[in-house]
């Protein structure tokens, strides 16, 4: 029996702990138990992140520029984005798989090839989540741009009010 979870990082801690007593209690039978989430999962439970026999973790890390190029090729099999339209997209969605896959096809409608609504809403609701500190934090880092030093974001706290 194969059973995919996907997105488990939203899951509640009961579900959470039936999957673990599954996976600890079921060796010996013929199941595969592939619980897909993202890295913040392990930060919350780490207690997932031990090593544990019969037990694997594998970590994805972004795509490089050659496999989204690949990837858009794949979504996009007709050509219908131009060239600068497949490296604004590459850039845009920074080796996020999931959001190149949303670019490319809001893109495909002739559409800007920015990050689409239901990529914002993703990643407002993934900022929701976060602990009031954390969100203060991340909104001083957005004021200092994409790249910035952690002493341009330390001078940005000193200057703010805190929480």
């Amino acid at each position: 029996m194969v059973v995919v979870i996907d997105d488990i990082h939203w899951a509640d801690p009961a579900l959470l702990d039936m999957l673990d007593h599954v996976a600890t209690f079921s060796s010996g039978s013929p199941i595969l138990l592939l619980c897909l989430a993202r890295p913040d999962l392990l930060e919350a439970v780490p207690s997932w992140a031990v090593p544990q026999p019969n037990r694997s973790i594998l970590a994805l890390e972004r795509l490089d520029d050659v496999e989204s190029y690949e990837l858009v090729a794949a979504l996009d099999p007709r050509a219908e984005l131009n060239q600068e339209e497949r490296r604004r997209a590459v850039r845009v969605a920074e080796g996020n798989p999931f959001f190149l896959e949303q670019i490319v096809a809001v893109s495909a409608t002739g559409a800007d090839a920015s990050l689409p609504p239901n990529v914002h809403a993703v990643l407002a609701a993934r900022i929701d989540r976060l602990k009031q500190g954390e969100r203060s934090l991340l909104g001083l880092a957005a004021v200092a741009g994409q790249s910035f030093r952690r002493d341009e974001v330390v001078e940005l706290m000193d200057g703010a009010d805190r929480p």
